[in-house]
């Protein structure tokens, strides 16, 4: 597991008062299908392309949200071992706590939704590292966009949503907008570690 990026909302093993939100549920079980596959931890059982697995907390403690106390199970799983049952995970958007010194490496996918997501990140991360080596504080989307799909001939929404992951709140990059030439950058976070690395 040393290879896969840990999410900053599961890393401790702390109680909290809150459960995650819908972006942190979506990295989290983005998190766990490159840590386990996307399989039902009890049964094996794999979901259909559009299906999803529910995040269970192994312990039953719904505020332990440490990545140890959580796994995939199917909904029938998951309900019989919580006759309360449980809401289907979903959400918008993916918010990884990237460091993009860090390498991903996804195990196998076991959806085609899922194989879409993670197939081309990792050279994506590589790419973003590439730029920080080379003291790019401002990173031209469609410029990435561009050298991306000449790299792995994957498309301009999918470098633009993979784009989009780098600026959520946990992310090290915001959007910026030139308000003369109207292009978008990825902008490093004056508060991220990696700008405090850049400035060092």
């Amino acid at each position: 597991m040393k290879n896969t990026f840990i999410p900053k909302c599961i890393r401790l093993d702390v109680l909290t008062k809150y459960p995650l939100n819908a972006v942190q549920r979506e990295a989290v079980y983005l998190f766990l299908v490159m840590r386990d596959g996307e399989k039902c931890a009890l049964c094996g059982y794999v979901p259909a392309e559009n299906e999803r697995l529910e995040i269970d907390h192994i312990d039953g403690n719904k505020q332990r949200h440490f990545h140890k106390n959580l796994q995939l199970l199917d909904k029938k799983c998951n309900c019989n071992k919580d006759k309360k049952g449980s809401k289907n995970v979903s959400g918008k958007g993916i918010d990884f706590a990237v460091c993009v010194d860090t390498n991903i490496i996804p195990q196998e996918a076991r959806s085609a939704e899922t194989a879409l997501k993670l197939k081309y990140y990792p050279e994506f991360i590589k790419y973003l590292n590439e730029k920080i080596k080379t003291q790019t504080v401002l990173i031209d989307i469609q410029e990435m966009s561009y050298n991306m799909f000449i790299r792995t001939g994957g498309s301009d929404e999918t470098f633009k949503r993979y784009a989009k992951c780098m600026t959520g709140s946990e992310g090290p990059f915001r959007i910026y907008t030139d308000t003369v030439t109207k292009k978008k950058y990825l902008q490093l976070k004056e508060n991220s570690e990696l700008y405090k690395k850049y400035m060092e």
